[in-house]
Parts: C-alpha cells; structure tokens; sequence
C-alpha cells in the first residue's frame, strides 16, 4: 500500500473548503432528518409524548458563522491572559508580603534565626530583654514544626478515644488468616487478649463489611453454629501498612516479611496508643 501523498500549495489553493463544507453541512442535515424521522419519531410514539421530538428539532436558521467564532475564542483568549496575569500579580504580592515579615522578625531578633528556632538567649545589659521573649511565644506557635507537633499530639490524643475496631487493620489481619488457611470465625486470630469480647466485635464488624464488599462469603447453618467463611475472587492480599511514631515519623513496612515477634509488636503498641498503624 503507497503511503498517501501530501497536496503541494497551489493544489490547497485550489480547492474551495467553503463549497466541500457546504456539502458536508447538507450531509450532516439530511443525515439528523433521517435519524429523526426513522428512529426518534417512532420512539417518540411509543412513549406517547408529543415533546419529545421538540428537543431534537434542526435550527436552520443558526448557520455556522466561523468568523464569529473565532472572535469569541480571541476574546476567551484574551480574558485568560488577563486572569493569568492578576493571578501572577497576586502570587508576588504574597511573595513579597512573606519577605517583608521574614525582614521584621530578623531585625526583632537581632539575627538571621527564624521563629522556629530556638529561643535566642536575652542578656541583662540587653535594651529589649523584656522584648524579644514575648515576641518569641506570640510567633513560635505558628511555625511549621509547632504546627506538625500540635497535629501529632491531636491524632494520638484522638487515638485514646477510638475503639478497637477502629484502631487495627482488621481487614489485613482477617485476610492473612484466610491465606494461612481460617475458614470459620473461631480460626480467626485473638489480637486483643485483655478484652476479647471487643476482639469479636471488632473482627464481626469487619467480616460483614467484607460480605457486603463481597470479598468473603459468610455462612451459617444454624444460629448457634460457627460463622463459615469463604473468600471470593475479589479477595485481594493487602500487605502495606504505614506506622507512625509519636514524633511524627512514617515507616512503610510489608507485612508479610515482619516476623511474628515483630506483628506482635505493631499489634500491641496499637493498642497501648504507642504509634498509629494503618494500611
């Protein structure tokens, strides 16, 4: 097969693209009336509305006009560029603004420290001793490592109210008993000794979130026999998890590679608040 040839100029020129578009344009009509008189009209009597054909109705009186056209994309254009620049202007206002307070709290601090420093030492023979400690604590909240410290101690704060069911990854640890071959609800591990009436609860919860998910399939023969629990192909193995310390530091670990001193470790410092594990 040749590979298709490119027109040379003149034969560009030569050509009328206002008559080829013309003649796709009545194409492009005769093309809507046919569907409209072949397909919409009769859907239009099966369902007994006399509006429906209203809203496929051709407008012949809205030709396209292309220099139209490309005068409201110019005038688009130009009204981005506009929004562009007030956006740019803005962006060094700021830059400016945050290079002016930078400037005032070196000149406060007689240094080139920053807020989230240290607290700068005062001296007796110092004129603004009173000064600069005060200024110190007014602005040292509000540095970025404050900040981070403040959001840490609020989620292990916020841990001591959580429940077992919302502290450890069930749904890793459920799905680890199944690969290592549970079927039932008593095969399932115990991770909350202390309290193993929480430990079902928690597990429960989690199993039928699973069957709605249908990752598993839960059954049983009668109310007092154990639950049966079957995975399906949506079972997934999920081996991330993300610790945190309470200094704030994030650990990625694969959960399958951990010893079982070490799961046993994640498990119980979970619980005890001691760091925060999700997946």
């Amino acid at each position: 097969m040749n590979p298709p040839t490119q027109l040379t100029k003149s034969e560009l020129q030569s050509i009328d693209f206002r008559a080829m578009g013309n003649v796709i344009l009545k194409r492009t009509i005769n093309l809507s009336h046919q569907v409209n008189e072949e397909i919409l009209r009769p859907i239009s009597n099966w369902l007994d509305d006399p509006d429906f054909m209203k809203k496929f109705e051709i407008n012949m009186n809205d030709n396209p006009n292309w220099a139209e056209y490309k005068k409201k994309q110019r005038e688009w254009t130009e009204q981005q560029k506009q929004i562009a620049a007030e956006r740019q202007k803005l962006y060094w206002q700021e830059i400016h603004k945050k290079q002016r307070f930078r400037k005032e709290l070196t000149a406060i601090f007689g240094g080139k420290s920053n807020c989230t420093q240290q607290q700068p030492e005062t001296t007796e023979n110092s004129s603004d001793n009173n000064f600069r400690p005060s200024i110190y604590h007014i602005v040292a909240p509000f540095s970025p490592r404050e900040q981070h410290k403040n959001q840490i101690e609020f989620e292990f704060t916020e841990a001591l109210h959580k429940s077992i069911s919302s502290l450890l990854p069930w749904r890793l640890l459920i799905t680890t008993d199944l690969q290592e071959g549970a079927t039932s609800f008593t095969d399932l591990t115990t991770h909350c000794p202390k309290n193993k009436k929480a430990d079902k609860i928690a597990k429960f919860q989690h199993l039928l979130q699973m069957d709605a998910d249908r990752i598993i399939n839960l059954s049983q023969r009668s109310p007092t026999e154990d639950i049966h629990i079957q995975p399906t192909n949506e079972l997934n193995p999920i081996t991330e998890i993300q610790i945190k310390d309470q200094q704030g530091k994030i650990y990625d670990f694969d959960w399958q590679t951990l010893s079982d001193a070490q799961k046993s470790k994640v498990i119980t410092d979970t619980l005890n608040r001691k760091i925060l594990c999700k997946t």
